[in-house]
């Protein structure tokens, strides 16, 4: 085995070995190399080698960080930057200075500072580099001539401190040297250098560069609600109403966009996330100062004007933006606007104003309502001919069923169809508003309603911890016809704007209760099958009986035994159909099908073994189907046994229960 002399190991290392090596021995003899004094004696040199190791190690990353350091014109990292001042000869003074993660104007005004440019200006600031230290004897005369030498101050403290704790450093920037690209610095510490940057031009402009020009100065996020009117040259006795208004909650969680007006009602949530985007993109080409400070917006609103009216979260006053049409030029309109939160005006090239009446109809959900399928627990139908329905939620573990009342008795529902209409009331799109009908209701069908449909759901009560509260939704349902044409309105109970709606929403609300029942018509388990009796007119009787135990099959064709001409997959897919028949719709006019199943075109009896529950034991039962097909030919009639609810079936199921089950040789 190969070993590895502890001398070709860094010193850090050695020891590691050694030990190693000394605690392979037996026992004893380890016994006596410790106790030896030469071995203590490599130990504690070992030991100290790497002590003084580590100490040079960090001492030299120590003097690397500090060389990296001289080497920038100014100490401090951005996040310990609180405050810039900024003096250029012959201008005003700069101030800006941070304000819980925010940077705002000081002087010469209180504005805001837009965050792109300050992140800029602080990242060139704090990675300004030393490119050569210059001696008194380099440095030139009229390097830093007081009436061209930009002064820069900054003001320096950790996050949320008082001014009154903070330490300020300064650079001067004098004038470009011969090298191109250089220009001569001071800094605070007496040291003159020289550094190759265009910062000196940019603070010239500081004032320029760093104001925000974007119209919309907090964050979309921190928006509840907007109030937003469009100029019409109308006043009322308090001013002209908004057009539209806006809101939503944040805290404690956030809620969906509401329409509170022109009326109550969800708002589009994309269109107005748009709007506010739009909002929030639009910058100005240039501001300048404002004839008033104050914002002072004419009443009434001229046509061409807006007033967008912001709320935020945790401001108590609104901001206000007045927006004003300058001139119509191509290819934008040239538009002036002020905002309460800022002190100039801004000048703009938008077609905004232009687009708000469109924006604005879009900020309506143009579909009925949201409900939640989970939640509802009764469904009722009312039409001016029909019964009215009734369907009940039933709910077993995770799995929720429905039930309709039929002749007073509660039987299964079309589930499907249930998920269909809520679906559609959710899905189904407004075509147009009617927010103020002036010759009432009657006139759209809705005096009395062509159906009413009333929703009850169970939803969770905010003020009784895991209670259940219980809200209804009653839409109203009217059909008209003009020249051949149909049209559908809606509105909701108790109130009078009206929606019209694409007329084949009708067909999710059937008025007849038969309409609600379950297309599962038949079903029964394979295993409790007993026998299967078939005849096709004009073809074939077939006589099926099947042994569940021994999952066999015996047949008798037309009285003779066919047993062993039996097709078993053919067989096994037609018991499969027969054993789970599902309709596809059933039937209000009877008199043609009744007429019809007279003359059967097929007739299938089957047998099952059902458990009766008062004798506590299974018995055979029979179940007679009979087919006939329809005027069209494209699906059958069918009744179960002498049940007076007939029902239609698809010619592909037909075809399937009545396909023959013997191979061609048994035919």
């Amino acid at each position: 085995m190969a070993t590895i002399a502890p001398r070709a190991l860094p010193v850090e290392n050695r020891v590691t070995v050694i030990a190693h090596l000394v605690f392979q021995r037996p026992p004893k003899a380890m016994k006596r190399i410790l106790l030896h004094p030469l071995f203590l004696l490599c130990l504690a040199i070992c030991t100290a080698a790497i002590a003084i190791q580590q100490v040079n190690q960090t001492d030299r990353e120590q003097v690397s960080l500090g060389a990296a350091r001289s080497q920038l014109v100014l100490g401090a990292t951005q996040d310990r930057v609180r405050a810039i001042r900024i003096s250029v000869p012959g201008m005003s003074e700069t101030i800006i200075a941070e304000r819980s993660g925010a940077w705002f104007f000081q002087a010469p005004s209180v504005d805001r500072v837009h965050p792109a440019q300050v992140a800029g200006l602080l990242t060139q600031l704090t990675g300004l580099r030393v490119k050569a230290e210059l001696s008194a004897e380099e440095i030139p005369t009229d390097a830093f001539s007081d009436d061209k030498t930009v002064v820069v101050e900054v003001s320096l403290g950790e996050p949320g401190s008082g001014a009154d704790s903070w330490s300020r450093e300064s650079i001067r920037f004098g004038l470009p040297a011969a090298t191109e690209g250089d220009i001569y610095v001071e800094t605070t510490d007496g040291r003159t250098a020289l550094v190759q940057t265009g910062l000196r031009e940019n603070l010239m402009q500081a004032q320029a560069l760093l104001l925000d020009r974007r119209l919309l100065g907090p964050p979309v996020s921190s928006i509840v609600q907007m109030a937003i009117t469009v100029g019409k040259d109308i006043v009322g006795a308090e001013g002209q109403m908004a057009d539209v208004i806006v809101q939503r909650q944040i805290v404690p969680e956030q809620t969906a966009w509401q329409l509170v007006h022109p009326i109550a009602a969800w708002a589009n949530q994309e269109a107005v996330e748009e709007f506010l985007s739009t909002l929030a993109s639009m910058e100005a080409t240039d501001i300048t100062a404002s004839d008033s400070a104050a914002l002072t917006i004419p009443s009434p609103l001229p046509a061409g004007d807006a007033v967008l009216s912001i709320r935020t979260l945790g401001l108590e006053q609104p901001i206000q933006i007045y927006l004003k049409t300058k001139t119509e030029a191509q290819p934008l309109p040239a538009v002036e606007a002020r905002a309460s939160d800022r002190p100039g005006t801004f000048q703009l090239e938008t077609n905004f104003i232009a687009q708000l009446p469109q924006l604005l109809a879009g900020f309506r959900d143009r579909s009925l309502g949201k409900l939640s399928l989970v939640d509802l627990s009764r469904i009722t139908i009312q039409s001016r001919m029909d019964p009215p329905i009734l369907m009940l939620a039933q709910r077993e573990s995770d799995r929720i069923g429905w039930s309709v009342r039929l002749n007073n008795e509660l039987e299964r529902a079309n589930v499907p169809a249930v998920q269909a209409l809520v679906e559609g009331f959710n899905e189904s799109q407004v075509i147009r508003f009617i927010d103020d009908p002036q010759n009432g209701l009657a006139v759209f069908g809705l005096e009395p309603p062509a159906r009413r449909i009333t929703f009850e759901s169970q939803i969770p009560d905010p003020e009784a911890q895991g209670g259940l509260q219980s809200v209804t939704t009653v839409l109203n349902l009217g059909l008209t016809e003009s020249d051949g044409t149909q049209r559908l309105f809606a509105n909701f109970a108790g109130q009078t704007q009206v929606s019209e709606l694409d007329p084949t929403f009708l067909s999710f609300v059937p008025s007849h209760p038969i309409k609600w029942k379950s297309l599962n018509v038949f079903s029964f388990a394979p295993s409790r099958l007993v026998e299967i009796e078939r005849e096709v007119t004009g073809r074939e009787v077939m006589n099926l009986r099947y042994d569940r135990r021994l999952d066999s099959w015996s047949a008798e064709r037309d009285g003779l035994d066919a047993t062993n001409f039996l097709d078993r997959g053919t067989l096994s897919g037609f018991r499969d159909r027969l054993s789970s028949l599902t309709a596809t719709t059933w039937l209000l006019r009877q008199q043609g099908a009744f007429e019809a199943l007279q003359k059967p075109t097929a007739t299938i009896r089957i047998t099952v073994l059902e458990r009766d529950v008062a004798l506590g034991q299974s018995a055979e039962r029979s179940y007679t189907l009979r087919f006939a097909p329809t005027p069209s030919g494209r699906s059958y009639f069918c009744r179960i046994d002498d049940d007076p609810d007939l029902f239609t079936v698809s010619s592909d199921l037909y075809r399937d229960l009545t396909v023959p089950l013997t191979q061609s040789s048994g035919q």
